[in-house]
């Protein structure tokens, strides 16, 4: 029984997601990126034997840059449904029980992120066919194209660091009764570790192209497209499936998202 209220509610959140900015942001954030990228591979010089190495590594940093702020918005407007209408008093008077409305929002959530990433690999298959046709001397498929496998561990890798800001997210988003607060949160957690980046340059106290990736690595908030920021780094022919930093935020997503419902367990709305 209780499953079936849960498939109930998640169908439930997927009605009221319809009609927010939420949804929209699933399909616009894969098309800025994808064509953002599109434009840029269509416009440079590209010196690589195979152009699609060089394609997917550039497809790959553009979406870890803008991920976190995807979800930062994403997770607020979507959040933002209940109390904009006033509407968990009403609800917590249904005969569902909590955990079931907690988790039946966040994995919505999760699941419009499945979306994305979705649309985001097809529209990144998709655009290597167009850059193909377009010019296809420079975009050559002497070397078998794009390698779909590859491109969907790569950007899967890339999604899966955003889990714990999607846990943390929900549960600071879910505290405040608006959008705005939940937001500017998200986004300085974001610049946070620039800001620092940025004043250890300027004082000299970074020596050494490793430390850039330290930092980075421990803001969750970051950590997705810490890599961008080694300069120095090109494509890498081996991928590493679940780093030991994704292991650590993927445990700790768990950890926060039952802290999290505890939280919304005992508070009155």
């Amino acid at each position: 029984m209780s499953i079936k209220i849960y498939f109930t509610t998640v169908r439930a959140e997927m009605t009221k997601g319809k009609k927010t900015f939420a949804l929209w942001l699933t399909l616009l954030f894969p098309l800025f990126t994808v064509a953002l990228i599109t434009l840029a591979n269509f416009g440079m010089n590209n010196p690589d034997t195979n152009p699609w190495v060089r394609f997917m590594f550039n497809l790959n940093n553009t979406t870890a840059f803008f991920l976190p702020f995807f979800l930062i918005l994403l997770i607020g407007y979507f959040t933002y449904i209940e109390p904009k209408s006033n509407a968990w008093k009403h609800m917590l008077t249904l005969p569902v029980p909590r955990a079931i409305l907690f988790f039946g929002k966040l994995t919505m959530i999760v699941l419009l992120v499945l979306l994305t990433f979705l649309i985001t690999l097809s529209l990144g298959y998709l655009s290597s066919w167009l850059l193909h046709l377009l010019k296809p001397l420079k975009f050559h498929y002497q070397q078998g194209g794009v390698p779909l496998g590859h491109l969907m561990l790569l950007l899967g890798n890339t999604y899966l660091c955003g889990l714990f800001i999607i846990a943390f997210q929900y549960w600071i988003s879910s505290r405040f009764r608006n959008l705005v607060v939940p937001v500017v949160i998200g986004i300085s957690l974001i610049i946070l570790p620039i800001a620092v980046l940025i004043i250890l340059g300027m004082s000299g106290l970074i020596h050494q192209p490793d430390a850039l990736k330290d930092i980075f690595n421990y803001d969750p908030y970051s950590y997705p497209f810490g890599h961008n920021f080694n300069f120095t780094k090109g494509p890498e022919p081996n991928l590493v499936l679940l780093p030991k930093m994704s292991v650590i935020y993927l445990i700790a997503s768990i950890l926060v998202s039952i802290v999290a419902f505890f939280d919304f367990r005992r508070r009155n709305f």
